[in-house]
């Protein structure tokens, strides 16, 4: 009986001490997910400050820029630190207890999965596990760790969806030419206003028509671009907005929806390469059940510039349903692979840049839609009341 409930406690010991370091990871994800934008903002301010501060170049202006330096770092300690309090509380959950009953008294008690020996609360007697309590004890034990588990892979992916959306940097080339071509432009329309007022002065006619035909060249070269742009990303979004209205399906552009819904629905463990998002990004999901749900990803790659992956992830365990579906995205062209929590098909769709990509993509999701892919992915077979 001591040498069985020996071989529990250490059994009990190392999982629990696995529940323990799960709850360490969901816990930290779930700190570093709370602090947004604002403190990187905050941060780069008080850095700016700290410069102005030191001009004087004198003993005070020098100790009041360190100080000035230092507070975003305090600050962040202490709001860290109470932040972490009230996460440590509020998933402060022990494992569910284990009902026996006293053998001298047949008094009802309860043992914890690291506790198999206790007294009785009514005779004082000793209670010791057998056989089928430590097995449940164990069962408990395990139940909590798998729930610290999945709480630090649902704070992951929260995590990884504040860090994987990303800049929109294709508007970049637009900012430096329309920055410079912009005083251009300003100062073309001041000397022009002022020839309409005062005269030429020492201008000539050629002078003023070359000023403003270079800035006339310089907002076409702008602004036809961003033209362009902005349509294709409108008959992008028409088309998702066709599809999510045809599924009655939920459409968001925010890379926390897909994660809210893998907490949601996903069983399983889920890469943070996934949850990545950039110009464009969309994500549809029924707003009934949960038989599929599409994700648009453009990635920028450093050295093969852009891949947008149109994919689609159906969950579930192992059964008829996945085999089903896994044959209809086959059939739609798309590269399905099996991980831990349903099926994950990608479609490679090409393009040169971001915008020329979604272009692409938004013939991609018009085929799927109109081919019944998504439809025939729903236990239904699309059959909508």
């Amino acid at each position: 009986m001591l040498e069985e409930l020996h071989g529990h406690t250490r059994r009990v010991g190392e999982v629990e001490r696995q529940a323990e370091h799960a709850k360490e990871a969901a816990t930290f994800a779930e700190l570093t997910a709370s602090f947004g934008g604002g403190w990187a903002a905050l941060f780069v301010g008080s850095w700016l400050l700290a410069g102005l501060v030191m001009l004087p170049n004198t003993a005070w202006a020098t100790v009041l820029a360190l100080l000035v330096f230092a507070g975003p770092f305090f600050a962040v300690v202490v709001v860290g630190r109470r932040r972490l309090a009230r996460i440590r509380a509020r998933s402060d959950e022990g494992p569910r207890p284990v009902p026996v009953s006293c053998p001298g008294c047949g008094g009802q008690s309860e043992l914890l999965p690291g506790q198999p020996v206790r007294a009785c609360r009514y005779c004082g007697g000793a209670l010791a596990a057998d056989g089928p309590a430590l097995e449940a004890l164990i069962a408990s034990a395990q139940a909590k760790l798998a729930g610290e588990q999945r709480l630090a892979t649902e704070q992951r992916w929260r995590l990884a969806a504040k860090q994987g959306a990303a800049p929109r940097t294709d508007l970049v080339p637009f900012f430096v030419i329309g920055g410079i071509g912009g005083l251009w432009v300003v100062g073309a329309i001041v000397a022009t206003i002022r020839v309409a007022f005062v005269g030429l002065g020492e201008s000539s006619v050629g002078e003023l028509a070359l000023i403003d035909g270079v800035a006339v060249v310089l907002s076409l070269a702008v602004g036809t671009p961003l033209l362009r742009r902005r349509r294709r990303l409108q008959r992008w979004r028409a088309e998702l907005e066709a599809c999510a209205a045809e599924r009655d399906a939920a459409l968001s552009h925010r890379l926390d929806a897909f994660a809210e819904w893998l907490c949601v629905h996903w069983p399983g463990e889920l890469g943070g390469r996934f949850i990545q998002s950039a110009v464009g990004y969309a994500f549809l999901a029924p707003r009934s059940g949960a038989a599929w749900a599409l994700s648009v990803a453009p990635v920028a790659h450093a050295d093969h510039g852009v891949e947008p992956h149109l994919r689609v992830l159906v969950p579930g365990s192992e059964g008829a349903h996945l085999s089903a579906a896994e044959a209809v995205l086959e059939r739609a062209g798309f590269r399905v692979s099996a991980v831990e929590g349903g099926l994950v098909a990608e479609l490679e769709v090409g393009g040169e840049g971001i915008v020329d990509s979604l272009e692409r993509a938004a013939a991609q999701v018009e085929a799927l839609r109109r081919g019944g892919v998504l439809a025939q992915l729903e236990p239904s077979g699309g059959q909508r009341q």
